[in-house]
């Protein structure tokens, strides 16, 4: 059956009756005019069968799907948050008026906050007789699983405007090689700042100045210590680094993004690149979580020296 429109809130009753008790996958066949919003969530120009990616975010449904979201506990005290900026003052140096930059705490009060955590929902890209589709995660439906069968089709609606749901069995795809799409990892070797800025002013390009400075600052700081490998977010993980130290077992996921955190792993790249983002980021696997503040780059000096 398809559905289409921007969202749906519930299951209509009919619906449900259907499908209760059975697998279900969000679907929807490739046309040409699909291919193109295809691309522009992160999948590939040749759009090949076992392709997989969290999508990019295009709106509230993509976005709370790669980063989940929050309630406010308001009967909870608040809490202090930390809020770095690249600040430029003038000083008076004798009779002298000198230019001084440099990054400032500012903190402030918010309301306690509890994260719903990220469906992190990946589509596929398969083939069945013949003809490509793209597909979500097959799910049973059950009491449980009806919350998330209704975020996929809402996801489907949001990026295609139209989602078709119907039984599905997992043994039509299960000889597929699928091949993740997250990361773009680059060749072995060490490459300096002036080696990574095109790839670096890419992903920072949406970017106000004052956090164009922050992220900038932290890359450069990182890639100072010279590592051997790089990743790339892309799609959901679009925003995120990944600074490799092989020799040392340390790995580092750094975010372009304000309100986020540096996370160091000794885990071996290959085996996180398989995870999603919220097995990697919430799933307590770091060694260790530096806050973005003033302090950042004394810790990473620990870390990395």
């Amino acid at each position: 059956m398809e559905i289409s429109g921007k969202r749906i809130r519930k299951l209509e009753k009919k619906i449900l009756e259907i499908i209760f008790g059975k697998e279900i996958c969000p679907n929807i066949s490739i046309t040409p005019d699909i291919q193109n919003l295809l691309t522009k969530i992160g999948f590939s120009q040749t759009l090949n069968i076992g392709e997989s990616i969290l999508p990019n975010i295009i709106g509230p449904i993509t976005k709370f799907n790669s980063d989940g979201s929050f309630t406010l506990n308001r009967e909870l005290d608040k809490e202090t948050v930390i809020h770095t900026r690249y600040h430029t003052w003038k000083e008076y140096h004798g009779r002298e008026e000198v230019e001084q930059s440099g990054f400032i705490d500012c903190p402030y009060y918010r309301y306690q906050r509890k994260l719903i955590p990220a469906p992190s929902i990946e589509l596929s890209i398969v083939e069945i007789d013949g003809e490509k589709y793209v597909i979500g995660r097959p799910l049973l439906i059950g009491d449980k699983t009806v919350p998330l069968i209704i975020h996929q089709i809402n996801l489907f609606l949001e990026i295609f405007q139209k989602c078709m749901v119907g039984e599905f069995s997992g043994d039509l795809i299960k000889n597929v090689q699928i091949k993740k799409l997250n990361w773009r990892i680059l060749p072995p070797g060490h490459r300096s700042f002036e080696e990574l800025e095109n790839d670096v002013s890419q992903i920072i390009s949406s970017l106000k100045s004052n956090r164009k400075k922050i992220a900038i600052y932290r890359i450069e700081t990182i890639n100072e210590y010279s590592p051997s490998c790089y990743a790339f977010g892309q799609g959901g993980f679009k925003g995120y680094i990944v600074f490799g130290f092989p020799e040392k077992n340390i790995f580092i996921l750094e975010s372009i993004y304000e309100n986020n955190a540096t996370y160091v792993f000794e885990k071996n790249w290959k085996e996180l690149s398989k995870l999603s983002k919220f097995e990697i980021i919430e799933g307590k696997l770091q060694k260790y979580r530096l806050i973005h503040v003033r302090e950042w780059s004394k810790e990473i000096e620990k870390i990395l020296q």
